[in-house]
């Protein structure tokens, strides 16, 4: 009975750990601050990377009359975006001696 209680405990429980995402090998610090591997987004994060971001006026999204269109990835990577990055009470700064935040300990 225990064991039981110990295993549903751990599910329930399964909130409290960080969210992930598929984007930048799953690294939140890259991510939030430099968001989608992409060139020219749709989105961009903007300073203090908690949260607030820029949107590329030749999407359609803010702008109704572009044609071009968020891709799939733009919009799962944004979505995460929302979800995870306002979390985080500060950015920092990065400051490994072992190399740049995309590279360390590999390209990402």
């Amino acid at each position: 009975m225990n064991r039981y209680l110990l295993v549903l405990g751990i599910l329930l429980s399964s909130s409290a750990f960080a969210d992930s995402t598929r984007f930048r090998a799953n690294d939140p610090f890259l991510f939030c601050h430099d968001g989608l591997k992409a060139p020219d987004p749709c989105w961009k994060p903007l300073p203090p990377y908690t949260g607030n971001f820029w949107l590329n006026p030749e999407c359609n999204r803010p702008n109704p009359y572009s044609e071009r269109y968020w891709t799939i990835d733009e919009e799962e990577s944004f979505t995460d975006y929302l979800r995870i990055c306002p979390q985080a009470k500060d950015s920092g700064e990065w400051d490994s001696k072992g190399g740049q935040a995309d590279t360390t300990p590999f390209v990402h």
